[in-house]
């Protein structure tokens, strides 16, 4: 086990250490465990950073416990644990702004609780870096307590999360990201709710399962859907085919 001070980088730890589980680390740099064989990461309320990438493809990494982090002082970097197995998550309790692609790529990743979420993080419209909080988690099926006072779904939110057969809007929402349910295989139908204007490209493509897409005359701005080929839309405003939204 590594702890307490250590601080982390790509040659320093992976091509050094191959830990079976590490705590209390101040500095995790960018890549640091990287494919490496770790089973288990806690993280401890002096953490400041969590590096891009930094336990990306630990295929064995199946324990993340980020509860007593502190995110006034802490940054985590982009897709850093894509490629865990983990089934679940303890999130920080002041975790108020989720971080782009949190948890991006947790492909055994079933369930997750938001408590204390009140914002996702998107400081641009690429998909591969931006957004995409549960990219890619493929059997994430329940999310508890999803914010209900959020304005924005991010980009690609949940894009590629195939086992999540329905969702409900909170009240707040005005915007939904680009691709925010790409790919989001389960989905047989969804109602747009009339709080929302505005309405990211490609957001419903891939969606195999859908038959019923519900869209409100509120909407003033929506990208394509036209990769949605067995949706019957309904709400479509008068001068407004199915090719404009």
């Amino acid at each position: 086990e590594i702890s307490l001070g250590l601080v982390g980088s790509e040659m320093c730890i992976r091509d050094r250490f191959n830990p079976s589980s590490i705590s209390n680390i101040t500095t995790i740099g960018w890549y640091a465990f990287q494919q490496s064989g770790i089973t288990s990461f806690v993280a401890g309320p002096g953490t400041t950073e969590i590096g891009r990438e930094s336990f990306k493809n630990c295929t064995n990494l199946s324990t993340i416990d980020l509860s007593a982090l502190d995110m006034n002082i802490c940054t985590i970097g982009v897709k850093c644990f894509y490629g865990s197995i983990i089934q679940s998550v303890m999130l920080p309790t002041n975790m108020t702004t989720m971080p782009d692609q949190l948890l991006a790529g947790c492909g055994e990743l079933l369930t997750v609780d938001l408590s204390g979420v009140t914002a996702f993080a998107q400081v641009g419209n690429d998909y591969r870096y931006h957004g995409g909080q549960f990219l890619d988690c493929t059997k994430l099926h329940t999310i508890t307590n999803f914010p209900q006072n959020i304005t924005e779904l991010s980009v690609s939110l949940f894009r590629g999360c195939d086992s999540l057969s329905s969702f409900v809007f909170p009240p707040t929402v005005t915007t939904i990201g680009t691709a925010a349910f790409k790919d989001c295989k389960s989905m047989s139908s969804m109602i747009i709710p009339s709080h929302v204007h505005t309405i990211g490209g490609d957001c419903f493509g891939g969606m195999d399962l859908i038959t019923t897409l519900t869209i409100p005359r509120t909407v003033l701005t929506a990208g394509s859907i036209s990769s949605c080929n067995t949706v019957s839309y309904t709400h479509l405003r008068a001068h407004e085919t199915e090719a404009d939204l």
